[in-house]
Order: C-alpha cells, then structure tokens, then sequence
C-alpha cells in the first residue's frame, strides 16, 4: 500500500464545499492509519480549477487524470506538491486487429475492433506511447497508473458492444500487443529481456504495405524476412520520442524474425511463420495439478495449429470444451467485447486465435481430463491432476454446475479466418475501365456470409459512399461527379468465392477505395433489447488515378474478422 485515495473524479471538488469535505477525509486518514503507511491523495479530472488545486494542496499528493500539460505550471506554482498521473492513456485496442497504417488514426471500424497499432485513441486521452512520453521527460513526475490494466465489462468506448477496450490484457487474461510496450520501458534487462513483434502473425495479402512495429528493450533490433535483412533501430528508449522500432513491409508469406541485441552481447529474437489452415486444437495449461479443495483453479489456453505445427494467430474457429473426472469446466472467455456468447457455456470461437477455459477442481482427488475439439479439427486433450489436500474447513464449496446458466449451441460453423479481394485485371485504361473485384474467404467449407461493396475516397474523407449489398442487386448512382459505379452482386458456385462486383470507373478524378465486405450476425444478439446485428468486416481495394487516366489496381488491405 503507498496511497489512500480519497476520491476519484470527484465534482464536488471543483465546488467550495469540496474543500472542507477533503480535509474531513484527510483527517480521517490520519486518525485511521496513525502510523502512516500510507499518504492520502486525489485523482481529478479538475486540475485546472482553481478550487480542486485547493483540495490537492491539503494533501500534498497530487494525482492528475489526462492533464499533463499542467505538470509544469503546477510544479512552479506548488513546488511542494508530489505531482503523478493518477488516470493515463485511455488508449483502446482490441487484441490481435490491426489497421494500417500505423501512423494514421484509426478509432473506429465496421467489425466494432480497435486497432492494436496504438493508433486508436479517445478524445480526451492519447496513444500509450505518448502518454508514457509526457511522464518520461517530466523530471518530476512520480509516474503513472494506466487505464486500464485489464479490460472490464461496461465502458465500450467507443462503441456499444459488451466490454471496455482500454485494457493492456483483455478480459481472458491475454495480453494485448501494448503489454510489451510497457514491459519494454519499464523494465530493465536485467528484470527481463522483452522482445515482441507487432502485428502478432503473418498472414496478410502479397504485396500488402504492412506495418511491422517492434518493442524491445535491446540495445537495437534487427529485422529479417525470409532470410533476407530488412532493416536495424537503436532503441534509445531514454530519449526517442518513438519508443519503438517501426519498419513497412511488403508482405510476403515465409518467415519474418527479430533479433535483439544487448550491450552485454546477448540477444533474444522471436519468429512468426505464415500459417497454413487450421487443422488442429492446441491445449496449454498454466500448471499440471490442483489442490482439491473445490477452489483451485487452472487456466487452459486454447489456440489452433497447421499441418505443421504452426500457430494460426487469426483462427476463429468455434471451439467446445468437456472436462470429466476431478475437475469442471467453470467458464470461457475470448477476450472479444462484441462477443454475446455465454461464460459459462461449453463451447465459443477462438478470438484472434486464443480462447481461455477455466477448470476448477472439486473435492475429489483424481485426474481432470480436458478435451476440446471443432468442425474440421484434429481434437485436443490434456490430463491435469487434483491433488488430496484435506478437507477445506469453515468453506462452503459448491462443486457441480448446478445452477441455471445460459448456454450458447455448438454449432457446425467454421469461421471463415481471412477475406482475400480479388480482381480479374489491375490495369484500368482509357479503353477499358471495367473490371471485377471479389472476395475469396481463407479455408474450406467457410461461413462468411454475404458480399457487400461500397466506394470511398482514399484519405477517408468519404468513407463508404455507396454499396452495394446481396446476392444479385444492381445498382447505378453518380457520386459528385467523381465515378459512375454499376454492380451487381453473384452468388458463386465455389463455397469460398464470396461475390463479385463488377465496377465502371468514369471521370476518376483522385484515388478511391472499393470496400468489399462479408456480413455476419453476432449470435447471441448484439444486445438483448436490439434485434441481431450484422457485423460488417472489410476487405479494402485502392484504385488509384494518374493524370494520364491510367488507373491500377492494388491490394491496400486484406481483413481479418
């Protein structure tokens, strides 16, 4: 313990009032804890209020939530004050979504994610990045508290779904990719070596300009795709104002590794592999027996697998889970705030390719067996170990799922893991500015709904102008004088051709984007009060204009949802 915190956003300190309240609270601090353990404090919202910064001055302890830029004014004016920041950041990421590029801001999508980039950012906050930055170079900051550590249910900033996107772990306890910003300058490498590659897998479409971000605590890091060296960055993590290596890579499947090295002459590296399809579930767990005292717990990682053994990091595979002898299956979870399926079912799809399930022990001894299979999959299964510890006393243990508890239907599915666009032509000239751009969904037999198109500009200024939705739908619209798009969607014979749109490009005046989507509906519902929403998630083509009305077509983007 190092702090009593006496309010948190309080309003009434900005009032009179407030002061007398805050020096009824501080003396109860004083009475309560004579000895001092710990210091009393504020965390406001309100340090630029004249009345506020007369409750922080009964304290001393002046804790500021997203109000750096009054660090250096208040450290002049209250040169006794300890100044830190009690709320920082507020950044929001979904784990393993990303959206390129990096350096473009990027808070909201179709498939209701935020980018693991640390390019989704809140009005009142700010990246992770630069909100470490402010208290770095303040030499007289006490440091910060993060919100948050771990994503909760409520607060979907910025959107309506089920749980808030802040955390640096999410809901299940996987960490996000930002988790290893903070490790990376934090800790020293003697506390630990830190190296982490951002995106979390490689699987994205040829060609596609993709952002490679690195965290570390190394003395600088190399980087290497398909043997070939791509490029090196000091981390001078004291000073930079970029505390991360950050190169653009054209995408090519194969190997991608990162070396780091240290001034003690040790390195550390970390390697992803272009995965296959998935065609096997992986079990991990976090420890091999338990205490059968009806309490102890187990955490089993569930994760899909290639023919060759390669973790497929963008699996979404619908996955269910039986536990027999001394154990119980007491709940799953994704991590996935849109998400509506049960925590206390039996089966739920794989987010980003993990999924968590909870095993807790009862009051026999004995082995627990896990297994957990899916449509398509070689099945997995584990055996833990309840140990004899006695009986627990003074404990009440309940240890059967008897009680009601809502059930999500295993289901058939296979989710589709990625959407390829498609085009029959990549050169759009004068004398022929038609052609066909389409969906290809990753795997066999995929559930990837129907084919959606829409147009926008390329610097997002008009996103998604028109669309174009459904199976046989025509569709003629002039947009400002820009381009005449005429579509018709198809149902494809093939089960993992989506559609086509077929588009004709007239008077193209400056660079679009085509927006090809699948739709899926959440199930259960979005939200109990709502009828089912369909989730949109985009594959992204640019086609780009030259004065010389030549018109060429690329990949810009490819989906993961």
């Amino acid at each position: 313990m190092i702090m009593w915190s006496i309010g948190n956003e309080i309003n009434d300190t900005i009032d009179p009032h407030g002061l007398d309240i805050t020096r009824r609270l501080y003396d109860y601090v004083q009475k309560y804890d004579p000895k001092g353990n710990a210091a009393a404090t504020i965390g406001s919202n309100y340090m630029g209020d004249e009345n506020a910064q007369k409750c922080s001055d009964v304290v001393k302890l002046a804790g500021y939530n997203y109000s750096e830029y009054l660090y250096d004014e208040h450290h002049a004016k209250y040169p006794d004050w300890f100044i830190y920041g009690s709320e920082t950041a507020s950044a929001v990421r979904s784990r393993g979504i990303y959206r390129f590029p990096a350096d473009t801001p990027s808070l909201t999508g179709a498939d209701y994610q935020c980018s693991s980039l640390d390019n989704s950012v809140v009005g009142w906050g700010s990246s992770a990045m630069k909100s470490w930055r402010l208290d770095r170079d303040c030499g007289f900051c006490g440091g910060q508290f993060i919100w948050t550590g771990f994503d909760y249910i409520g607060e979907p900033t910025p959107y309506n779904t089920k749980n808030s996107y802040f955390g640096i772990v999410d809901t299940a306890g996987f960490p996000k990719d930002i988790y290893y910003f903070y490790q990376s300058v934090w800790l020293s490498p003697e506390q630990k070596k830190v190296l982490h590659i951002v995106p979390s897998f490689w699987d994205f479409t040829p060609g596609q300009a993709v952002d490679v971000i690195v965290y570390s605590n190394a003395h600088h890091v190399d980087l290497f795709l398909n043997g070939e060296h791509i490029g090196s960055h000091v981390m001078n993590l004291d000073t930079d104002a970029e505390m991360r290596a950050h190169f653009t890579v054209p995408f090519q499947p194969g190997v991608i590794r990162v070396v780091g090295a240290y001034e003690d002459g040790s390195e550390i590296s970390e390697v992803l592999h272009t995965p296959a399809d998935p065609a096997a579930v992986v079990l991990r767990a976090d420890r091999d027996s338990l205490m059968a005292d009806g309490r102890d717990i187990a955490f089993v990682e569930i994760s899909a697998a290639d023919v060759n053994g390669v973790e497929v990091g963008n699996a979404r595979n619908r996955i269910k889970v039986e536990v027999s002898g001394a154990g119980r299956l007491v709940g799953l979870d994704n991590g996935d705030s849109t998400d509506y399926d049960s925590y206390k079912g039996d089966n739920r799809r794989l987010f980003s390719g993990k999924l968590l399930a909870m095993v807790e022990s009862t009051l026999e001894s004995g082995d627990i067996v896990v297994r957990a299979y899916s449509e398509g999959l070689e099945p997995a299964e584990i055996t833990l170990r309840a140990e004899d510890c006695g009986s627990p006393e003074g404990v009440s243990v309940v240890s059967e799922n008897g009680f009601p508890a809502a059930q999500t239907e295993y289901t058939r599915e296979i989710p589709a893991r990625r959407l390829v666009p498609v085009t029959d032509s990549d050169l759009f000239t004068g004398a022929g500015r038609a052609g066909s751009v389409g969906l290809v969904a990753l795997g066999e037999h995929q559930d990837a709904g129907g084919l959606a198109g829409a147009v926008g500009q390329h610097d997002g200024a008009a996103d998604l102008l028109v669309s174009v939705t459904g199976v046989n739908t025509q569709l003629h619209m002039q947009l400002d004088g820009l381009i005449k798009l005429s579509g018709s969607g198809l149902a494809d014979e093939l089960q993992t051709f989506l559609g086509i749109i077929q588009c004709s490009l007239v008077d193209l005046l400056g660079d679009l984007l085509i927006f090809l989507t699948s739709k899926h509906t959440l199930h259960p519902p979005y939200s109990p009060t709502t009828t089912p929403m369909e989730r949109a998630v985009p594959a992204i083509m640019l086609i780009a204009a030259s004065r010389e009305a030549a018109f060429r077509s690329r990949i810009f983007s490819s989906a993961i949802f």
